[in-house]
């Protein structure tokens, strides 16, 4: 389902109060595979995709060369972080509340195969790609015996992802019911439509479109924001900032830049607002909320190429990974002097860090048995929640334990 804000506040009453109504059909054949301990230190998780590819040597990992601009004004923030303070200010200020992962590889350097690989958690197979769900999906279906009766929200949102080449991926062979929820935060709200009880949820004031960058990616994060304190029955919440494919010209003030800018004011508003918020127990929604951000693939590191820009790369990028249990301030991995490649996984795996483990990680911090599989499925072949040994290198898939702390 794919609405405007407009939209969705319009027949909110309708549509989105039919999930307290209808609720979410949970297979019978889910087993688990092997004894793990989820955290359950989170109860919402907050993705955001960077379309397209951030250049980690030029934000999150930064690399200095002949390539870097000086108005970059690269400062060291922390020991052994060197930071664009230029592009990323209020995300500098806030290093304690987020964790850095900057040994991540990705399966595939396509857009397509690389965003698909992000929201399923696992390498595209085109012969069970419509059956396979994306991790949202899983999260909906697992946390749908949880809904309340006063729990009106689908339980997984995603918004403006439809630019991407992957799109946003449906519930696979999971019920229609776990598939996103999609609104096109470009359309603005009006406050006199039906569903009273959800209109605030989707409405984005004049101050808070203007902290939060006024891009719709902010209006997205705000949205994002309202689902966790509402907690009126939404869970995973998938959003996304287009436009990082930057092949050419990387830095002129409307690629790399602009698009950082704009990265900056939306997370770390949202960033300051979860940590800022409380519920009645005390804890903020940043304590309850996993936020995960990172692209599909990093870009080529070293000079720009001829077109002055990076291409693909999938060899080594970064993500920034904030709440839900996570310990912020730390910087996990590390890649050698041009970003080139991961020379240390900085976890207790001993290698690079790949989205199947990411995906375990969201689960285990949400309290789902990330080693569960599901037996009866339309190809016949098992669904594993997260691959147990993930090609082409068999590795083990696992939660990354160091975000929440080596003691």
């Amino acid at each position: 389902m794919m609405l405007t804000r407009r939209e969705a506040l319009r027949i909110g009453g309708v549509s989105l109060s039919s999930y307290r109504v209808s609720p979410l059909l949970r297979p019978n054949n889910v087993r688990a595979a092997s004894k793990v301990s989820p955290r359950g230190t989170a109860k919402f998780c907050i993705f955001l995709m960077l379309d397209g590819g951030q250049s980690h040597v030029d934000a999150w990992d930064l690399k200095e060369g002949k390539w870097t601009p000086p108005d970059f004004e690269v400062k060291q923030i922390h020991p052994g972080l060197k930071w664009p303070t230029a592009l990323y200010p209020r995300l500098a200020k806030q290093f304690d509340r987020f964790a850095l992962l900057r040994s991540v590889e990705a399966r595939d350097s396509v857009h397509g195969r690389a965003q698909y690989y992000v929201q399923a958690g696992r390498a595209l197979n085109p012969a069970l790609q419509r059956e396979i769900p994306p991790v949202g999906a899983v999260v909906a279906m697992e946390y749908a015996a949880r809904r309340r009766d006063s729990d009106t929200l689908p339980p997984y949102v995603a918004m403006n992802v439809t630019e991407s080449q992957a799109g946003p991926l449906t519930s696979g062979f999971l019920p229609a019911a776990c598939s996103p929820f999609h609104i096109d935060a470009s359309v603005s709200l009006s406050s006199s439509r039906l569903a009273p009880s959800t209109a605030p949820v989707f409405e984005v004031s004049p101050e808070e479109h203007q902290r939060y960058g006024s891009t719709i990616t902010g209006d997205a994060a705000v949205i994002a924001r309202n689902l966790v304190e509402a907690g009126a029955g939404t869970h995973f919440i998938f959003l996304q900032q287009n436009g990082w494919d930057h092949h050419k010209d990387i830095y002129h003030r409307k690629n790399h830049y602009q698009h950082s800018w704009d990265l900056d004011a939306a997370l770390s508003s949202l960033l300051e607002d979860l940590a800022g918020r409380k519920r009645k127990d005390g804890q903020s929604l940043l304590d309850q909320t996993m936020v995960i951000c990172m692209g599909e693939f990093g870009r080529t590191p070293g000079d720009v190429t001829s077109l002055k820009g990076r291409d693909h790369y999938p060899h080594a990028f970064t993500v920034l990974a904030a709440g839900g249990g996570i310990k912020g301030g730390q910087i996990i991995g590390k890649t050698d002097e041009t970003g080139s490649g991961v020379i240390d996984g900085g976890w207790d795996a001993g290698r690079s860090i790949f989205m199947e483990d990411i995906a375990a990680t969201i689960y285990s911090a949400m309290g789902i048995d990330w080693s569960k599989t599901i037996e009866t499925t339309p190809s016949g072949r098992r669904f594993h929640y997260v691959e147990p040994f993930a090609a082409p290198q068999a590795i083990a898939s696992r939660e990354i334990s160091a975000l929440f702390g080596r003691a």
